[in-house]
């Protein structure tokens, strides 16, 4: 496991390793290398078990008060407008046995003061993923759905969204996606 990018790419990483999962992580390197083709890079190249289309992964870490996410809020789905291009480019370059996908890392905190749940706290979480002390739960959207349902945020900051209520209907778990959906 690399020791570089963000404590959410690491998480995303560790989970795969765990789940033995085939992967390839773009290390900064590479992504120097794809910054040239003017297409903004992604994290990961995941490999389903069965035959499955092959991922083009952009990881995207937020931090989430585990009440709020309890109760269904508090899941952000908001990306640039340049992280869905860069993802189609891809998807594009890579061809049809590749589907670009957005894997939110949501890390579930106490509110208030910022601090870890207590161990046994979030254990209701069937995807629930410890890492370095943090606890993760990931969520994975096609891009085309997606870009099918997204929303311009800001105009400034050149942001989209889902809607809360249709990322719901649209959001696997990791797991489930790993196992259904790919």
């Amino acid at each position: 496991m690399g020791h570089f990018g963000t404590h959410y790419e690491n998480a995303f990483e560790s989970y795969l390793q765990v789940r033995s999962m085939r992967y390839v992580r773009l290390d900064q390197a590479r992504k120097a290398v794809f910054s040239g083709s003017g297409i903004k890079s992604f994290d990961f190249i995941v490999y389903p078990e069965g035959g499955n289309r092959h991922l083009l992964v952009d990881v995207k870490g937020r931090k989430v008060p585990f009440e709020a996410y309890q109760k269904g809020a508090g899941m952000e789905s908001w990306v640039t407008a340049d992280d869905v291009e860069g993802l189609k480019g891809w998807e594009e370059v890579f061809g049809e046995e590749y589907q670009a996908v957005f894997v939110f890392a949501y890390w579930l905190v106490r509110s208030g003061d910022g601090q870890e749940a207590g161990e046994g706290e979030l254990g209701w979480f069937e995807d629930l993923f410890r890492f370095r002390g943090r606890d993760y739960v990931f969520w994975v959207v096609g891009l085309g759905d997606y870009a099918l349902w997204a929303k311009r945020r800001s105009e400034k900051w050149k942001t989209v969204y889902v809607p809360r209520k249709r990322f719901g209907q649209l959001a696997w778990s990791m797991q489930e996606w790993s196992e259904k959906k790919a």
